[in-house]
């Protein structure tokens, strides 16, 4: 923000550096707990929306938000932190949610799907406000690269609503998902217990045979197994099933028999930009 020059803006820009400060505070995913359970949908702030007055502390900061600033937007854009790929989304009821999810043009996972009312990008929608979700890896870390990512993506996003003059700068390649096809998520298990030796990045585009990564015994670091993309897709994690344990896991590269090692998902529309940059040395290597 302190970056922006007001000469070149037409309209207001509105930042919120961090919501959740309770939550922020305690290092808890959500405030308050009942138990320490990051997954549990108790008071999650991002589920929470437009919220009330007489509501917990949660639905009190997501109230005054909504209705002294989101209300008087024309878009919203909510960034958050994930534990998988990066992704962005948007409701696929709306055109020019969408458009916007594209026109970020930073990430190659474009997910649409039909959203929940009290979502932080569906509530402004109920209101006619276009509304994005950008997730980017990894959670509970600061990353410059995706915050430099997050940048060049906000300006597209200016660009795109006619707030800037420029052109804007996409990557090369993005990846459509139809999350209301439910597709399912294709899981690759651990033959026995070792070591993950991890060889592609979250996020990158696989093809039928790819090498994944390596599965080494405990013992001697001799390969196991080679960890092999079954089909097309995006590699959407190399951790543990369901996702939500890679907030304690992600970084533990031994694994166990059965376990899931690796997820991928199939995409449904490969849209490629004309004069996009290279992007896959910009996904996140866990």
């Amino acid at each position: 923000m302190e970056d922006i020059n007001l000469d070149e803006i037409s309209g207001t820009i509105i930042a919120f550096p961090l919501v959740n400060v309770p939550a922020a505070r305690t290092k808890q995913h959500s405030f308050p707990y009942d138990k320490w359970v990051w997954w549990s949908q108790l008071n999650n702030l991002n589920r929470a929306w437009p919220g009330k007055t007489d509501g917990n502390i949660t639905e009190a900061i997501t109230h005054r938000i909504f209705n002294d600033y989101i209300l008087k937007s024309d878009a919203v854009i909510s960034f958050h932190s994930t534990n998988t790929a990066h992704y962005s989304e948007a409701d696929i009821s709306s055109k020019e949610s969408r458009k916007l999810c594209l026109d970020f043009g930073r990430i190659p996972q474009v997910r649409f799907a039909e959203i929940n009312d009290s979502l932080s990008f569906k509530a402004p929608l109920l209101h006619g406000i276009p509304a994005i979700l950008v997730e980017w890896a990894p959670l509970r870390e600061i990353n410059h690269r995706v915050i430099g990512e997050g940048v060049i993506g906000l300006n597209n996003i200016l660009i795109s609503m006619k707030m800037k003059k420029g052109e804007m700068n996409k990557i090369k390649d993005q990846f459509i998902i139809d999350w209301t096809k439910r597709k399912p998520i294709e899981q690759i298990a651990s033959v026995e217990d070792g070591v993950m030796v991890r060889e592609k990045p979250w996020g990158c585009h696989l093809k039928k045979g790819d090498i994944i990564g390596r599965v080494c015994d405990l013992y001697k670091y001799r390969e196991i197994q080679k960890v092999v993309s079954p089909r097309e897709g995006i590699l959407w994690s190399t951790g543990p099933a369901p996702s939500n344990q890679s907030t304690f896991f992600m970084h533990t590269d031994a694994v166990c028999k059965g376990e899931c090692i690796a997820e991928i998902i199939s995409f449904d529309e490969h849209i490629i930009n004309k004069n996009g940059d290279n992007w896959e040395n910009k996904l996140y290597f866990p």
